[in-house]
């Protein structure tokens, strides 16, 4: 099975239709046999006839990665090795809504968020104000003090969810127990 899925110059550039057809409909008895799927067309093996069976396989063309589901299998094998012998259990759900979260994590206000990369958040409105703002507020009107207020809080609850989210992916233990 190995050498069939792995077989390779079904036909050459130079061959006849006759032969081209016949390597053809070999590969495609192949690509079934394995996928259970259409196979790519004619046309397609044409431009590509040194290819076997295993070269579109792992191809990012046909999406299927065969290095991708080797590490899912090999972790999965982890993953029932630790159960079995250490009765880990994994909260996978509470991980993806971590992930899901995480990226829906955006602050969509006016401020330029790189600002505060390296420093620490200002905790209060007043301090944000100080830091951010040119001018007293009384130069200000009430619904301009409300859209930066708003701004602030938006920035604020960003800034909350982001060390939320790196705290859960850094102290991973909350994500499983053992028995």
């Amino acid at each position: 099975m190995i050498e069939r899925i792995k077989k390779r110059d079904y036909a050459e550039l130079k061959d006849s239709e006759q032969k081209k057809k016949q390597a053809y409909q070999e590969f495609c008895e192949t690509w079934k046999y394995f996928f259970h799927t259409q196979p790519p067309t004619f046309e397609s093996f044409l431009k590509r006839p040194n290819l076997s069976v295993y070269d579109y396989m792992k191809s990012k063309e046909f999406g299927i990665d065969v290095e991708d589901k080797v590490d899912k299998v090999t972790l999965n094998i982890i993953l029932e090795v630790l159960k079995e012998k250490l009765g880990l259990e994994i909260d996978f759900e509470a991980i993806e809504n971590c992930i899901i979260e995480a990226s829906l994590n955006r602050y969509d206000g006016e401020f330029d968020v790189s600002f505060y990369d390296d420093e620490k958040f200002p905790l209060t409105f007043q301090e944000y104000w100080d830091e951010q703002i040119d001018g007293d507020k009384s130069e200000f009107s009430d619904e301009e003090i409300k859209a930066i207020e708003n701004d602030y809080n938006k920035l604020r609850t960003f800034f909350i969810n982001q060390n939320k989210y790196h705290y859960m992916f850094t102290n991973l233990k909350q994500f499983y127990k053992t028995k």
